[in-house]
């Protein structure tokens, strides 16, 4: 439950405010932040990181994306708390929790302005999050799977009016906002835990799961 902030260099950079350490010493005296060597990490690619925590010390974070858009960068983290936290970026600030689903919340994704989320209430969530107002639900969307929803993406080129989803029901389902119809795609040999499209392409994406297939 926690989120790692690691930086190659430890001197200040231009577009964040002071360095790692001093926003480590920050984040020390609300007792949110943590200074870790490089042994810490398993990949050893940092000098120094920073972590705070995003929620209760219960909650187990299990997506996180970065959004560039808005007045100012924020990240987004949601976990087993069924909530979605957005942060701000520069001071770590949380600017909002975003209250729509009824179990975890698995899966992420961010188009432009809207955010999608995916549940173990097997609903996706679409959320309007980069104008001047506040983070808002724009809809929540029946899927027709029957178990955890693990992957969430918006179809390329659709106006994010189409999204693909996949679940531990093994089935990978499309869903047409526009006319609040959903179709059954494909059932897996076991549980798919992931999708993604080919670059460049809004009619050929890739699945992955349990099996060891893709």
């Amino acid at each position: 439950c926690h989120v790692v902030v690691a930086a190659k260099s430890t001197e200040p950079q231009p577009t964040l405010p002071g360095s790692i350490y001093t926003v480590a010493a920050e984040g020390g005296l609300r007792g949110g932040l943590t200074v870790r060597g490089e042994s810490a990490l398993v990949l050893q690619v940092t000098s120094l990181c920073a972590a705070m925590r995003v929620g209760p010390a219960t909650a187990e974070v299990l997506c996180l994306v970065s959004n560039p858009f808005g007045r100012e960068p924020t990240f987004i983290t949601a976990g087993n708390d069924k909530a979605i936290h957005v942060w701000a970026l520069s001071n770590y600030a949380q600017l909002a929790r975003l209250n729509g689903h009824e179990e975890a919340v698995t899966c992420l994704a961010l188009d432009g302005n809207l955010l999608l989320s995916g549940s173990d209430d097997c609903r996706v969530c679409i959320w309007s999050c980069g104008g001047e107002d506040k983070t808002s639900l724009a809809s929540a969307v029946i899927t027709g799977h029957r178990r955890n929803i693990f992957s969430a993406c918006f179809v390329p080129e659709t106006g994010n009016r189409q999204i693909v989803t996949c679940a531990l029901d093994r089935q990978v389902r499309w869903l047409d906002l526009e006319h609040e119809s959903n179709r059954h795609l494909a059932t897996t040999r076991q549980f798919c835990s992931k999708l993604a499209f080919v670059p460049g392409s809004a009619h050929v994406f890739l699945s992955a799961g349990q099996d060891g297939r893709v």
